[in-house]
């Protein structure tokens, strides 16, 4: 009788000792894992579309009015890339500080570190890049802030138009990673019609330097920044058609409110004539947005 039993097993037995030798691929109905191997890190760089509607965020050198949001031939970003295992830190430990990325002939020139060339198998990277590059601020081991002053830092932070971009937690993908970039200031326009030949401005009532932090892409006034005044910087040179009828100047400030009252412009002739542009009313500088101003001048 237990001879029988045993030889009745046998059967089922050999049945289950089957189906434990199939791995998970063998089976009916499941997909096996799929991993790939370390891919090699690339970059797609865009805009992001402005709230307001406007054209674009950067803004090209022209005197038309017109903002373009397409790089321009020569114009370099700095690209961090942080592991996240271990977080952004100063030079010593990102996987790659300050990397020049260049434009030329419609595509992006750069050499990745050897550290970093692929992505790792396991765990993500985290990207940030700015515009313009800076070299020597962000090379500093000890500190990720950088002070845009024209007194402190030989750099007039009025002519420069940052732009910011910051991709979190990358995992090993095969697809670029995109860095969408974002304006940090506000931009003033200055229309100056009438006056005398040789006019100057200056700008008087605004906050002109601020501090960049890389790290999260904020740039702040300090709480001992003082308002000081600047000639503003004219588009219009030398040779240009329109160089003796038109006066257009620009300047790149920090997101600011300008209170109502406030002696904005100061405006000088060759002959030593001066007028004064008081604000109306209260007006606020949005990073992103152009602020224009069109002021006819009367003859003295």
């Amino acid at each position: 009788m237990l001879r029988r039993i045993i030889y009745a097993l046998i059967p089922a037995v050999i049945s289950l000792f089957l189906v434990a030798s199939c791995n998970r691929d063998d089976m009916p109905g499941a997909e096996p894992e799929q991993t790939i191997p370390p891919q090699k890190i690339r970059f797609n760089m865009v805009y992001a579309t402005p709230d307001n509607g406007a054209a674009g965020t950067r803004v090209a050198v022209s005197t038309d009015g017109h903002y373009t949001n397409t790089w321009q031939e020569g114009d370099v970003v700095g690209v961090m890339i942080i592991d996240d295992k271990k977080g952004y830190s100063n030079a010593n430990r990102n996987v790659a500080q300050n990397m020049p990325m260049t434009y030329k002939g419609g595509h992006w020139e750069y050499e990745l570190p050897d550290t970093c060339t692929y992505y790792p198998k396991d765990g993500t990277l985290s990207f940030i890049a700015y515009f313009p590059y800076i070299g020597e601020f962000f090379n500093d081991p000890y500190s990720d802030i950088s002070l845009l002053s024209m007194e402190d830092s030989g750099y007039n932070s009025s002519l420069l138009h940052f732009l910011y971009a910051k991709t979190s937690k990358v995992p090993n993908t095969s697809e670029p990673v995109t860095l969408e970039f974002s304006p940090l200031q506000a931009c003033i326009e200055l229309s100056v019609k009438g006056g005398n030949n040789g006019i100057t401005a200056e700008l008087h009532g605004c906050y002109i330097d601020f501090r960049f932090y890389v790290r999260t892409g904020a740039i702040t006034i300090e709480e001992n920044n003082q308002i000081k005044p600047m000639q503003l910087p004219r588009l219009e040179q030398p040779g240009d058609a329109d160089y003796a009828t038109r006066y257009t100047y620009r300047a790149f400030l920090p997101p600011q409110t300008i209170a109502a009252g406030t002696d904005l412009f100061l405006f000088k002739d060759d002959r030593g004539k001066q007028w004064t542009y008081r604000t109306p009313e209260e007006i606020k500088l949005e990073a992103g947005q152009v602020k224009p101003f069109e002021i006819t001048l009367k003859p003295k």
